[in-house]
């Protein structure tokens, strides 16, 4: 009896563990930031999953990273190159059909991109739970259409080889105010449902009165694989921040033929002054020669 019940407790204890763990690194003060919560459908290891390898990434250079990671206890990071952010979860319990919440934020130098990367369940196995996507969003530019309106260029970018990725409900809030908590956003506005195919990108222009720095633009959605089979679901805070000064000093174009002309000048009255001379000895000469 006592065989059969001491698995069946170990099992339970397992799949009632639903702490978290955080995990980060690097400089964590850029105003330049992207965050991004995501629950991910564990629906590759019967009965459970107990690790998860993935990696942020972005176009711009990490300066800082940060992920907490829900069913798991254990957790290691580091920069991986110098746009990106390994994670290794481990001692965790994510059961067969469901959903793991991880929350990261990228800080960085001064774009604002964040995409996943190789999301992996049980690193030895290496069977992946997400494909490769990107977000990025562009610094606001004056609309020409209509004076006072600026544009936030949104893109996502499918960065599979092979492999369509379907996105559903997507939609966006511009807001002033700071959310903590991505998933307690209230979304109203139209919802987008499209499909990538390998590498191709989707763009929406976001518009606000004005710049709206110091603002965020917010964004939720979902990904299927296969109709009704939402194997993710997001949300995405990218703070508007100005485009900052570009380093190195004032670019200015040198007139050569300028920087020269003193010296072309000088050297034309040394030559004139040298025929002259040449001139006039000639000139004395043949006087001396008539006399």
């Amino acid at each position: 009896m006592s065989t059969l019940i001491i698995p069946l407790l170990l099992t339970s204890v397992l799949h009632s563990v639903h702490a978290s763990v955080t995990v980060g690194g690097g400089d964590q003060t850029s105003e330049y930031y992207a965050k991004k919560t995501l629950d991910i459908l564990q629906d590759k290891k019967n009965p459970y999953a107990t690790e998860l390898d993935f990696d942020l990434d972005s176009d711009a250079c990490v300066e800082g990273w940060k992920a907490t990671i829900g069913d798991f206890s254990s957790a290691d990071s580091e920069q991986n190159g110098a746009y990106a952010a390994h994670f290794h979860a481990y001692e965790g319990s994510v059961a067969f059909n469901e959903y793991c919440t991880v929350s990261g934020t990228l800080w960085l130098e001064n774009q604002n991109s964040a995409g996943i990367h190789d999301w992996i369940w049980s690193a030895s196995v290496g069977e992946r739970c997400v494909l490769n996507h990107i977000w990025s969003v562009g610094y606001p530019y004056e609309d020409p259409l209509t004076p006072g309106s600026y544009l936030h260029r949104l893109t996502i970018t499918n960065k599979e080889l092979t492999e369509p990725l379907d996105f559903i409900g997507l939609q966006y809030r511009i807001d002033m105010t700071k959310f903590d908590d991505l998933k307690t956003i209230s979304f109203t506005g139209p919802s987008n449902n499209f499909q990538l195919v390998a590498g191709a990108s989707w763009t929406i222009d976001i518009p606000t009165l004005g710049e709206y720095y110091g603002g965020h633009i917010y964004f939720k959605y979902s990904i299927e694989r296969g109709a009704g089979n939402v194997v993710l679901r997001g949300w995405a805070d990218h703070p508007v921040n100005p485009q900052p000064p570009t380093v190195g000093g004032i670019v200015s174009f040198v007139d050569k033929l300028g920087l020269l002309a003193p010296y072309i000048g000088l050297a034309s009255t040394i030559a004139i002054a040298a025929v002259s001379i040449v001139a006039y000895v000639k000139l004395v000469k043949h006087r001396k020669e008539k006399q």
